[in-house]
């Protein structure tokens, strides 16, 4: 290998130190090689000494050594990268070619793309992928510029674990532009899907680049995906499109062509004129297992910032779902299919609301929700009917609200936080709400028809079964709401005579404990709806409270209560 560094410059000409023509003429031999690295200009030459040249100096191809030289002239190289010696800095680094060095990575240019946003680079493109996948090989980049495509990109998996991994240099300069209709942009899949059995690309990273349309240009989507697991999808724009900005697909009943175990990171999917990420699944299909999406933006979108259904563990952390919808579509999250009970969808710190049209978040046939400190924000002037909505017909198992935070322009009418007109409910609790603006003079808060296995957690005391009470000061009768609360602490402000109503909301099994306490001290009288089967009501007097807990029995349609009254100082 020839040794370009025996004589390193850092200038072509001049006659001074680390000049390629002051180089003593007389210890140069026949095939000597110099490197020339100007700093100024950040240019490289390569030259081989003739030491029979004579030609005539002509800067850069031809340069005449020091006046001993005679001759001799060094010759500039087109030098082949394996002719070329790289060694990193660092104690330990050896020697590869420069041949040997670019190909750590592989760019979709290295395949004839060029980024002008003229040429159609579509073929160029596809060749790299078609390339990186044939050769189980990771790395293809995408370096700035705009490519324009007139057909969609596929990555088409035809082994086990060989996932794409494909980086930009960010979501605004890497852009891959469709200038088509009826297209997708990028798709990920594996060949077989499930028809193979299953068979998944894995273990991938696709980040870092835009998808747009050509304006004028229709039924385009973003990026499509499907058969994939444990890949990471982050920091990439697919907005202003003419249908959905991402989409999973699933054909087959099952999991057989599932999404499942994926990170979506730092995705922006705003002003599609369909949805801004969408579930499509078929009949008895899981789209999407056990998917993570972090601090991701669907806003803007015609229908809905996010369709999800047929999923089996959906988890949001501190995105932003907001003015989605319009006349005619939906809004916020949508997850209202029935048929097929989607399963856990987890919330944190999420914004919802600014303009979502008709919603925020709607439920439909599902399993375990799970929402913690998300915030439903409906400004003034905008768009907005309801916080979370339970479908009308659809069947809802534990869902879990833990300390939202509502925010209502006072503007804002008719509006609804939870409305629930229809649905069957089991198990749901919402748990110390935190009205930050809500007028509830133009404005409900709760709208449940059947609140069947509801509790109500107010902000005041929480016990340890996690059960808050109800404080009420009563005068003359007092109906407890089992709805809102299960523990009623009755203060009398009256006479300290008082009847107990009919509780109302009664559900089979549902408990109620009542403790009855007279705020000015005295001695307290108290008479019962029939309704109540209870033991004998003892007047604790002397400020004391009296407790008794009761059940209510479907059957008899009666509240029986569970041991005898206990009065506490």
């Amino acid at each position: 290998m020839v040794d370009y560094y025996k004589y390193p410059c850092i200038a072509l000409t001049g006659g001074g130190d680390g000049s390629l023509d002051a180089i003593d003429g007389s210890l140069l031999k026949d095939g000597d090689a110099a490197y020339v690295d100007i700093p100024a200009t950040k240019k490289h030459y390569t030259y081989t000494l003739d030491a029979d040249s004579g030609a005539s100096e002509i800067s850069p191809e031809v340069i005449s050594p020091d006046s001993n030289a005679g001759t001799k002239r060094w010759i500039l190289l087109e030098v082949e990268s394996t002719d070329i010696d790289f060694i990193q800095s660092g104690t330990g680094a050896v020697s590869r070619t420069v041949q040997d060095k670019l190909r750590d990575y592989i760019s979709i240019k290295d395949f004839g793309a060029t980024g002008n946003g003229t040429t159609d680079d579509t073929t160029y493109i596809q060749a790299a992928l078609d390339y990186v996948e044939a050769n189980g090989m990771y790395g293809l980049l995408v370096p700035a510029g705009t490519y324009r495509l007139t057909s969609g990109l596929v990555y088409s998996d035809t082994g086990y674990g060989k996932g794409l991994s494909l980086k930009g240099a960010g979501p605004f300069v890497s852009v891959l532009k469709m200038d088509a209709s009826t297209k997708t942009i990028l798709t990920v899949n594996h060949s077989t899907g499930g028809s193979g059995g299953y068979n998944y690309t894995t273990h991938g990273y696709v980040g870092n680049i835009g998808l747009q349309q050509v304006a004028g240009k229709t039924s385009v989507k973003g990026l499509k995906i499907s058969n994939c697991c444990y890949y990471t999808f982050e920091n990439i724009d697919s907005s202003n499109l003419s249908h959905n900005g991402f989409q999973t697909y699933a054909t087959e009943a099952g999991d057989a062509d599932i999404v499942a175990l994926c990170l979506f990171k730092g995705l922006r999917g705003n002003t599609n004129t369909e949805y801004g990420f969408a579930i499509e699944a078929a009949s008895g299909a899981i789209g999407l297992a056990q998917c993570i999406f972090d601090h991701c933006d669907f806003s803007g979108n015609t229908k809905s910032g996010m369709l999800l259904t047929n999923f089996d563990g959906v988890e949001l952390n501190q995105c932003i779902v907001t003015a989605n919808g319009g006349a005619g579509y939906t809004g916020g999250i949508d997850c209202s299919a029935n048929g097929i009970y989607n399963k856990s969808l987890t919330m944190r710190g999420c914004e919802m609301g600014n303009g979502n049209y008709r919603f925020n978040l709607l439920l439909g046939d599902i399993i375990n929700v799970n929402l913690y400190e998300n915030r439903w924000v409906t400004n003034n002037g905008e768009a907005g009917s309801y916080g979370i909505e339970f479908g009308a017909v659809s069947t809802i198992k534990n869902f879990y609200d833990h300390h939202s935070r509502w925010i209502v322009g006072s503007s804002i009418t008719p509006y609804v936080a939870y409305m629930a007109e229809g649905p069957t409910l089991t198990n749901c609790k919402i748990i110390d709400p935190n009205w930050i603006t809500f007028d509830t003079s133009n404005k409900t808060k709760y709208s449940f028809t059947t609140p069947q296995n509801v509790v109500i957690h107010s902000d005041e005391t929480i016990y340890g079964d996690i059960v808050a009470s109800k404080t009420q000061n009563v005068t003359t009768i007092y109906a407890p709401d089992c709805f809102e609360s299960k523990n009623h602490r009755i203060t009398i402000t009256g006479t300290g005579a008082f009847s107990v109503a009919t509780p109302t909301h009664p559900v089979a099994g549902r408990e109620l404990i009542l403790q009855i306490y007279n705020a000015s001290g005295g001695s307290i009288t108290v008479s019962f709806d029939a309704v109540f089967v209870k033991g004998t009501y003892t007047d604790p007097g002397n400020g004391a409270r009296a407790t008794a807990r009761f059940i209510y029995d479907s059957s008899s349609a009666k509240w029986i209560q569970i041991g005898a009254w206990a009065v506490v100082s």
